[in-house]
């Protein structure tokens, strides 16, 4: 196959833009420090920065309203986003599995909605839901206002991520957009970006996928509260370092530094020809 072809061509290429760059921005600070080593490897003198993908406060103004909920008599848990092998719903699935095994009543108060695509064996985890106690309502791809509202009108919002050796350095887009919603967020994950993100989240249930009987102890948790208990008190925090104004200011940070760099080499230039 092309796999051992494929990839001396890819570094090489790699290696080629980020020598001819005079800058270098990252998603995530592990991804940052990936393209740090990336760049001394290659010879470069750019600079890397970490900007992180934040959210739209015009996503969630008040005169927006969240998606209608008719029966708000369970309590709501989304996840908005693809299922497939690096965000498997295996671990809230058997988690669930197990709730409806032990707390059937507490399980008969939850609703679980997956809204995204999903590749065939995440269906077949789905699948396996069937006849728990859980309501489970899985709705395909979304445009992204209706996933908003459907994310607004939740009590309680769901990341996965599976434990992979590159799993550490991932950052769902959609955390920031739940961490908008001020809402209470069970992360399934293994340790890394995410979880260092969420330790600054007031209202964050953090497990690794591995932990079946702790996610299925929260669940329930989550599940015996009523909406108002679970938003009692209110989340509070700063979100505006998270908010893409935010983010457009250190983009602008970064082009006004490459700006600067550029025009102090012109005039070096010019003054020795002068």
């Amino acid at each position: 196959g092309p796999r051992p072809i494929a990839a001396p061509l890819q570094r090489a290429m790699q290696r080629s833009v980020v020598r001819a760059a005079s800058a270098l921005i990252a998603t995530t600070r592990r991804s940052q420090a990936a393209l740090e080593r990336v760049r001394d490897d290659a010879g470069s003198r750019a600079c890397v920065t970490c900007i992180h993908n934040g959210f739209d406060p015009d996503d969630f103004s008040a005169d927006l309203t969240p998606a209608t909920r008719p029966d708000r008599s369970r309590v709501r848990l989304v996840y908005a986003g693809t299922l497939w092998n690096l965000t498997s719903a295996e671990p809230l699935v058997k988690a669930i599995r197990l709730l409806g095994e032990r707390a059937p009543a507490a399980a008969s108060r939850l609703e679980v909605v997956f809204a995204g695509r999903r590749t065939p064996d995440q269906e077949s985890w789905l699948r396996t839901m069937t006849g728990t106690p859980v309501r489970i309502v899985q709705l395909p791809y979304q445009d992204h206002q209706t996933v908003i509202g459907l994310v607004r009108s939740a009590d309680a919002l769901c990341a996965l991520l599976t434990d992979t050796p590159d799993a550490a350095r991932v950052l769902p887009g959609k955390i920031f957009e739940y961490m908008a919603c001020d809402n209470p967020i069970l992360a399934i994950a293994p340790r890394g970006e995410l979880w260092e993100i969420l330790e600054r989240y007031p209202q964050s249930y953090q497990f690794l996928p591995s932990a079946i009987a702790d996610i299925a102890r929260c669940l329930e948790a989550l599940a015996v509260s009523c909406p108002r208990q679970l938003h009692d008190p209110p989340v509070t925090w700063d979100k505006t370092t998270f908010d893409r104004r935010h983010q457009a200011g250190q983009l602008a940070n970064v082009l006004d530094a490459v700006a600067d760099a550029a025009n102090a080499a012109v005039r070096s230039a010019v003054a020795r020809y002068a």
